[in-house]
């Protein structure tokens, strides 16, 4: 093969691959290794979907309404917003997707601009061939699942009980996925309708954050340059 020649990266030495596979971050990295040929994907096995910290559960032990037999944990997951732009469709239509990965394994595609699933399916391509499509990584962020340990009580009533006990509505972190085992790691969330409680790395329970406003509600939280920040 000559030196004006592509290279042929199907048939790179399988030890190699593997020693490139084996220091990769982060399994999105994985699986974008993976996604280059059939060859890489039938040799690298798919990663195993794992949460990046188990944080306690419940939030506030307090609440009236949470059943002492429910017993679990929060996993803490990363998730990904991507646009997909055709290369060869005229006129051609992006789309921006979230991806989350729940525990059971199963994909769920939401609206990276709102917390409801993609609106639209049914417009999407039966089949997605990925090389047809240029993608690329617009945003990370982090999502929290409550996991359930032992038999769950009472199942007839737990969506109730996810709204007013288990229910988190924004995640925001301190730090990426690879300083997570920092002791200075933080996670702080909104729940059940506006409450505000964060978690430090090595704690064994939430702290509440009481704010001097009594009764204030808060609807965002993201973090900056070293802060958090809510309103």
């Amino acid at each position: 093969m000559d030196s004006t020649s592509p290279p042929q990266w199907s048939s790179l030495p399988s030890d190699l691959l593997f020693n490139i596979a084996s220091i990769l971050g982060t399994r999105i990295d994985l699986l974008s290794l993976r996604a280059v040929c059939n060859s890489w994907r039938s040799s690298l096995s798919l990663p195993p979907k794992t949460p990046l910290v188990k944080l306690p559960f419940p939030i506030d032990p307090n609440n009236p309404n949470l059943n002492p037999n429910r017993h679990g944990h929060f996993a803490l997951s990363e998730s990904f917003s991507y646009s997909l732009e055709p290369i060869n469709r005229d006129p051609k239509r992006t789309w921006l997707i979230k991806i989350q990965e729940s525990e059971s394994g199963n994909v769920i595609l939401k609206d990276p601009l709102a917390r409801h699933p993609l609106a639209g399916l049914d417009r999407l391509p039966k089949v997605l061939n990925l090389l047809d499509y240029r993608v690329k990584e617009i945003s990370k962020g982090y999502y929290v699942e409550f996991v359930e340990q032992g038999k769950a009580p009472y199942p007839s009533i737990f969506v109730n009980e996810m709204k007013s006990c288990i229910s988190i509505k924004q995640v925001a972190v301190s730090s990426s996925f690879d300083k997570i085992g920092d002791d200075g790691f933080v996670v702080m969330v909104i729940y059940n309708g506006g409450k505000l409680a964060l978690w430090r790395m090595g704690d064994d329970k939430w702290s509440s954050v009481n704010d001097i406003l009594e009764g204030y509600v808060y609807d965002s939280v993201a973090y900056s340059n070293g802060k958090f920040f809510c309103y």
